[in-house]
């Protein structure tokens, strides 16, 4: 069985961390040894505890961490002594801290895991990690691998990125609700939806731009807006 450990010790909480909390669920249900490395106050180590799923912690990282040996030791003893062969991250100071104490843990497979389509920085120590320390690099799409290579084509070949698209759950898909019935609706209506933070890189800009066009169109537009309290759930 192999011992696959999701590391990611930002606090806060973001499409990232929902996407390894669901994945370290899929893969123990699917009989994997499945362990989450966080930080022991991080929104994702109260979600994980639902879930049953082991915990490593691995607290207070910052982006140069990676520069005190002690830390490194620390987590090189955590991934020899749960025996992890499989470690996925995908933030910066994950990839620096986490990857070089997997590096020296030989661990099997260091896998990077890429899903914003941003291009990464070109300098010595990113080329130098994501050349000789990962084994494996993930993009959640296609733009991504594209930017990924943007500045580092030279040392990171095409056929070492893999494009692995954001999976969806099917089975908990409402199905009672039948594209037909919406069809024969004698309401003759337009439904938006967006769903992330209120940030410049999500675009929420671009609704505007929308609704103005919508209005010269003599549209009726009616906006909801919808908070998600972090501090309020939990599960």
């Amino acid at each position: 069985m192999r011992n696959i450990c999701f590391f990611n010790t930002l606090k806060s909480w973001g499409g990232g961390e929902k996407f390894y909390l669901e994945n370290a669920v899929g893969f123990k249900e699917k009989g994997y040894n499945t362990l989450v490395a966080c930080d022991d106050h991080s929104i994702l180590s109260q979600k994980i505890f639902f879930h049953d799923l082991a915990k490593l912690s691995v607290n207070d990282v910052k982006n140069l961490s990676f520069l005190n040996p002690f830390r490194i030791y620390k987590v090189y003893l955590l991934l020899k002594e749960n025996n992890i062969d499989t470690l996925i991250f995908s933030t910066s100071q994950d990839l620096k801290l986490g990857g070089i104490a997997a590096k020296l843990a030989r661990v099997n497979k260091i896998i990077y895991r890429r899903g914003l389509a941003h291009p990464i920085r070109g300098g010595f120590l990113n080329k130098f990690l994501l050349k000789h320390v990962t084994t494996h690099i993930f993009a959640n799409s296609e733009e991504t691998k594209r930017t990924i290579r943007e500045n580092l084509h030279s040392q990171i070949p095409e056929n070492k990125i893999t494009v692995l698209y954001n999976g969806i759950r099917t089975d908990k898909v409402d199905t009672e609700i039948q594209l037909d019935e919406i069809k024969r609706s004698n309401q003759k209506e337009i439904i938006l939806g967006n769903a992330g933070r209120l940030s410049k890189q999500k675009g929420q800009i671009l609704l505007l731009d929308l609704a103005s066009v919508l209005l010269q169109k003599k549209i009726i537009i009616q906006a909801l807006y919808c908070r998600y309290w972090r501090t309020a759930k939990r599960t």
